[in-house]
């Protein structure tokens, strides 16, 4: 089920952070220069260059089978070395045991590649690119065999890993790997969606009437409820066919105290169209995306209703039934759905991913069932709009590796603006590799980050002043400080501080109110009173999965849902100091 994201609220800032959205530094940028150091005149650029291609992997590919084929003899022969492993997903520090198998992988026995699955797959994540390729190409025994070495105690980067390589599982072992992974992170619902419909739902989206209810939801987030009703109205009129707009429209009259005409308006949107499905099918999805869950079930049941029956908008219908009860804690409903939705999709013609697809929702049935005996319900107990992912807010906090978090603090009160940078490859430490630089441009009043001399990302816009004027770069994992003259355009780095992070847990109201919580943290469960504290990072990901089931006040196993952008703060600027006490 989709979700919403949050926006974290930073802490103050020392200065200014001079842009809005996020600068990027992409793989491509990275790779390209660090193949092109592989033909670097000194010799320890070239080493750190050929260590660097092995961490990066596989996305160094592409590039390296390019750079295979270079005039440059050094960049040639430094390519070829590296490429052969990095095809079969080798990565640097690998036991040398475990290297040869995989080497070897090809040339061996069947039974002998058995044991070399099982051995490779001991690495955890580092072994999955390997087994997902066995998994695509390899024999059905092998294929099995490398899906249930994957699913052994594993940790969360191994699910995350599974999850990023198989985007379209193509076969019965991909299938229940992906599904293996999304339950192990708590997405088991989701999971399921994504393998069982994967037949096309027949509809082509307009993008401008699409964008037009994106348009109307911001207004409405943004409580401008006189604008939404003006546009959600404006849409109806040109896009008479589709119930989306009148939804929005009742939704705007609600803050403008219209709530019989809002009330009106959904009934005329669920009793349009009784003969087409694809209207219904469409304001279910709305409806469920941002979390009206009663109206949703309803419009979910008039796609059942309407023929043909039994096709991808009924799975859908019944697997996003299921889910809605799932999060409401109504469990022996849920599993009903679910075995609903598991008939129809056992009729499908793709036998070969069904298998797989039947297995997982099977497994999601017994499970409800276990819970709905663990926690019953009301018979009467009915479903309640979801609680708002708002209920759940990160804290992020920047950790200095070394030296106390005062020195930081001083570093950045200096400074005369700071720019958050996003890495596509975070474990990189862009700005320390040979062909980094920074530069200022005086016409164009920006701050150049440069890879090679070329731009790396996207200009960061500052107007600076003077020949010492200071500015922070925040990239993952460090925090360097220039000294840059205005002038001249050039920069000198004069600090670097390695960071660690903790992230603390802020649940709302009605989540706190939550007797024996549980708490998941993409796909990692936490000590609820850990989680509150704070929990250390290393490196942030790009978001963070929330997901906190508890028992509510009515005694009802309630879940919430949230996708929080991890957006880095910097840190605290320094306190002032207290003024001298007067003398006695």
């Amino acid at each position: 089920m989709k979700r919403v994201l949050f926006a974290l609220a930073c802490l103050p800032l020392a200065a200014p952070l001079a842009s809005a959205a996020t600068p990027r530094i992409s793989a491509d940028a990275i790779v390209q220069a660090v193949v092109r150091d592989l033909g670097a005149e000194r010799y320890d650029v070239r080493e750190r260059a050929t260590e660097l291609v092995r961490r990066i992997g596989q996305p160094a590919l592409q590039a390296l089978e390019k750079a295979a084929e270079s005039d440059d003899p050094e960049i040639r022969v430094r390519a070829r070395d590296v490429l052969g492993d990095v095809r079969l997903g080798i990565g640097p520090n690998w036991p040398a045991d475990i290297v040869l198998l995989v080497r070897h992988y090809d040339n061996m026995q069947e039974h002998e590649r058995s044991n070399a699955i099982y051995r490779i797959a001991s690495l955890g994540a580092k072994g999955v690119p390997f087994l997902v390729k066995v998994m695509e190409a390899g024999s059905p025994n092998e294929a099995n065999w490398a899906c249930n070495a994957l699913q052994r105690p594993a940790a969360a980067e191994l699910h995350d890993e599974v999850i990023r390589l198989i985007r379209e599982p193509k076969n019965n072992a991909l299938t229940r790997a992906l599904s293996w992974a999304r339950s192990q992170r708590g997405q088991a619902v989701e999971g399921v969606g994504a393998v069982a419909t994967r037949q096309a739902i027949p509809f082509k989206p307009n993008q401008a009437t699409e964008d037009a209810l994106q348009a109307i939801l911001a207004k409405l987030a943004a409580g401008k409820a006189q604008e939404a009703l003006a546009a959600a109205e404006a849409l109806a009129k040109t896009e008479p066919d589709d119930l989306r707009p009148l939804y929005l429209q009742a939704d705007a009259m609600v803050p403008l105290n219209r709530d019989k005409e809002a009330i009106a308006l959904r009934e005329k949107a669920l009793a349009l169209s009784p003969d087409k499905e694809l209207p219904h099918y469409l304001a279910a999805c709305l409806l469920t995306d941002t979390g009206r869950y009663r109206l949703a079930v309803k419009e979910w049941q008039r796609v059942v209703q309407i023929e043909p029956n039994d096709g991808p908008c009924d799975a859908n219908a019944h697997l996003s039934l299921g889910a809605i009860h799932s999060a409401n804690g109504l469990f022996e409903a849920a599993a009903q759905y679910f075995e609903k939705a598991l008939q129809i999709i056992a009729k499908a013609k793709d036998q070969e991913n069904v298998k797989a697809t039947t297995s997982a929702l099977q497994m999601e049935v017994d499970r409800l069932r276990q819970r709905a005996a663990s926690f019953p319900v009301s018979p009467d107990a009915a479903v309640e709009d979801a609680i708002p992912a708002s209920e759940l807010q990160l804290d992020i906090r920047v950790v200095p590796r070394q030296g106390k978090p005062e020195d930081l603090q001083q570093a950045l009160a200096a400074t005369a603006a700071q720019f958050q940078i996003a890495v596509a490859l975070p474990d990189i430490a862009v700005l320390d590799l040979p062909s980094a630089s920074v530069k200022y441009d005086k016409a164009a009043k920006a701050l150049l980050v440069l890879l090679h001399d070329a731009p790396a990302c996207p200009p960061l816009p500052c107007d600076l002043k003077g020949p010492n004027a200071r500015v922070a770069l925040h990239l993952p994992g460090c925090t360097y400080i220039y000294q840059v003259d205005a002038a001249g355009g050039a920069a000198e780095r004069l600090a670097k501080f390695d960071k660690d992070y903790t992230v603390a847990l802020k649940p709302g109201l009605k989540v706190s109110a939550f007797a024996n919580p549980v708490v998941r943290i993409n796909g990692m469960p936490h000590d609820w009173a850990k989680a509150a504290a704070g929990i250390p990072f290393a490196r942030l990901p790009e978001s963070f999965e929330l997901i906190v089931e508890g028992s509510a006040p009515l005694g009802r196993r309630m879940t919430v849902r949230a996708t929080i952008e991890a957006v880095e703060p910097a840190p605290e600027p320094p306190k002032p100091d207290a003024p001298p006490k007067p003398k006695a």
